[in-house]
């Protein structure tokens, strides 16, 4: 048999791995592309043919969408980015000088 009957389709979009570069926004905007893809689907089935492990993914789903929202906008009270430039600002240019 040809490989053309074991050709794999092209991804919709690409393919991300560990080596990508981009803004933390970015990186949050793409994730919560996935998130809401993932609960449209689970949302999409009718309430009667849900299983339970569905119901629970679509509320864990819930969750961590409204948790990366408020990061993405940082009106998460955990995070402070200002305190923590400042602190980055405080380390020593050489890595070498820093003492544990």
């Amino acid at each position: 048999m040809g490989s053309q009957y074991f050709r794999t389709p092209e991804p919709s979009r690409p393919i991300l791995n560990l080596d990508d570069v981009g803004t933390r926004q970015q990186h949050y905007t793409q994730l919560l592309d996935i998130w809401n893809g993932g609960l449209a689907i689970l949302l999409s089935k009718s309430e009667t043919s849900r299983s339970p492990r569905e119901e629970d993914m679509i509320e864990h789903l819930t969750h961590s969408i409204e948790l990366l929202k408020k990061n993405m906008t940082g009106t998460n009270s955990g995070y402070n980015e200002s305190a923590l430039k400042k602190l980055i600002d405080t380390l020593p240019k050489d890595a070498k000088e820093i003492k544990d």
